[in-house]
């Protein structure tokens, strides 16, 4: 046969006997079909089918043990899944306790501190203290211990979102007088290095969130920001409403803050927002452990929303905070007063 008889259709399967008993059949009608040519045709077919059978058993012998086969390996990655599925069970259960164990670790550490920190300020307003050789000692002592409490707050954090216990007190949000309310406190915080803060809002529509969380992100990066940037450079905020790339109909708000500061090395922004990781510059300076951007993800997560950074070293960085818009239409907010000289007011 001219193809392999597992890939031949009926007619090519049996073409050789067609042909016989075609043959035969004319034999029949021109009346020249005698016994002996019978016997001849009638032992060629028998030979076929003798063939035939033996090429059916092997075939049906291997499809059995094809069908073994598979049915051993169905059985082999079902057992696979069902241990992949307890191994991850069990390093749910091993974060879970992780993150337990470490909100109970800081918490038992924050409380002693908080009475230190107390009796520390309790010593700074006697007069024996304030006035004598020992007030920086105090004061050294008090700054310490409230470095270590943010430390151990931020720690507790992050413990508390790995085991998803966010919780947020939504409420409708307009954005434009939050930012201008923490846009004084910014500037107050960068004057010493005279930094130019800027904040340019368009109209956007209202946020289902929590400002004290948000806050606290945006209070993370402009410290950053602020950290990171020369004596004489700018930090930027903006707020602007956006349409959603796969959902156009659906608004996003976007804020974002930028700065001309040291900028960030590209190795190291696939791991910005990971906990207990730092970049070149912080390790340098010594600024915390690296967990502050670990918990503005979060929360900014628990919001439905997404931070993003983008960051060239020597020009700046930028975080973008995009948070889902509580309606599609756009109040516009008045912005008297929010922006500075030379920025962008909304209408």
């Amino acid at each position: 046969m001219a193809k392999d008889s597992n890939h031949a259709n009926a007619f090519e399967l049996f073409a050789e006997e067609r042909a016989l008993v075609a043959a035969a059949h004319e034999l029949v009608q021109q009346g020249e079909f005698s016994p002996a040519e019978w016997q001849s045709h009638y032992a060629k077919l028998l030979r076929k089918y003798e063939t035939l059978l033996r090429q059916a058993i092997k075939i049906t012998g291997s499809g059995d043990a094809i069908q073994s086969r598979l049915i051993r390996t169905q059985a082999q990655l079902d057992a696979r899944n069902t241990e992949l599925r307890h191994v991850n069970d069990r390093l749910r259960e091993l974060d879970r306790v992780k993150a337990a164990f470490t909100a109970m670790l800081v918490h038992d550490l924050k409380s002693p501190l908080s009475v230190v920190k107390a009796t520390l300020e309790l010593l700074a307003e006697e007069p024996a203290v304030s006035n004598g050789p020992y007030a920086q000692l105090v004061t050294t002592a008090s700054n310490s211990t409230e470095a270590m409490l943010t430390l151990i707050n931020e720690m507790l954090e992050v413990a508390r979102s790995e085991s998803q216990e966010i919780t947020l007190e939504r409420r409708r949000l307009d954005l434009v007088p939050c930012l201008n309310e923490l846009l004084e406190e910014v500037r107050v915080a960068a004057r010493p290095k005279q930094i130019d803060v800027l904040l340019m809002c368009s109209p956007v529509p209202p946020v289902l969130g929590d400002w004290s969380k948000l806050r606290r992100v945006l209070t993370n990066l402009t410290s950053n920001a602020i950290k990171f940037t020369p004596v004489g450079g700018q930090l930027r905020l903006s707020c602007q409403v956006e349409s959603h790339p796969e959902k156009p109909r659906q608004k996003l708000v976007v804020i974002r803050v930028a700065d001309t500061g040291e900028g960030i090395p590209e190795a190291d922004l696939p791991y910005i927002f990971d906990p207990y990781r730092q970049v070149q510059a912080s390790e340098k300076k010594g600024l915390g452990v690296g967990l502050g951007l670990a918990i503005a993800r979060r929360i900014t997560e628990a919001h439905g929303g997404t931070i993003a950074v983008e960051s060239q070293v020597g020009q700046g960085t930028c975080f973008a905070i995009t948070l889902p818009a509580a309606e599609t239409s756009i109040h516009p907010t008045p912005a008297a007063g929010l922006a500075a000289p030379g920025a962008e007011n909304p209408a």
